[in-house]
């Protein structure tokens, strides 16, 4: 039930966000996005940037050294994500991974089907790739009050601007952080 919950917090957040004039999700490319919903010492953390900024390109790998680099920075998400958003380290916070994948692997979806949002070709039929990832967050201490910071650019040196949605127990922020420089506090 508490999974239900925030994922309706992220509804919320990325709707007020879009309401509030932010950018929407376009396929950008420099540019992630991070959705975050926290209840008390537990959260959703829900990140999307485009497959070219995570591991270089945008189509299916042709090579086995490319199906080797999507692997490994697929496998990057799922297991260090939280060396990516950086809660302070007294909170206790784990991040675990729900789901990360390509929007060219087995879960991908074109956009013109009305689902997910993830692969999809623009009007000159040119392929655009998302890379997806949905994280539980768990933490010993509540994060309010606390500095949650950024090293996106440091792990993924073509992002350099990530745009931060977040919904709290008591707040909630729309953030743009340029080259990991700022923080978000619930």
């Amino acid at each position: 039930m508490r999974r239900v919950t925030l994922l309706v917090a992220l509804v919320v957040v990325a709707t007020s966000a879009s309401r509030a004039g932010a950018q929407t999700r376009l396929h950008s490319h420099g540019v992630a996005e991070l959705n975050i919903a926290i209840d008390g010492r537990t959260g959703l953390l829900e990140f999307t940037a485009t497959a070219r900024d995570i591991y270089g390109f945008e189509r299916e790998p042709r090579t086995p050294p490319e199906r080797l680099r999507r692997a490994q920075h697929i496998a990057a998400l799922r297991t260090q994500f939280a060396s990516v958003v950086l809660f302070d380290s007294q909170l206790g916070c784990t991040i675990t991974p729900i789901e990360v994948h390509a929007g060219n692997d087995s879960h991908a979806h074109d956009n013109r089907t009305g689902g997910h949002f993830h692969a999809g070709n623009d009007a000159t039929g040119q392929l655009h790739v998302d890379v997806h990832g949905e994280y539980a967050l768990r933490c010993a201490r509540a994060p309010a009050g606390y500095d949650i910071r950024f090293a996106v650019s440091k792990t993924f040196p073509s992002i350099h601007t990530v745009l931060v949605r977040m919904r709290s127990d008591s707040i909630g922020v729309v953030a743009r952080v340029e080259r990991d420089n700022g923080a978000v506090r619930p």
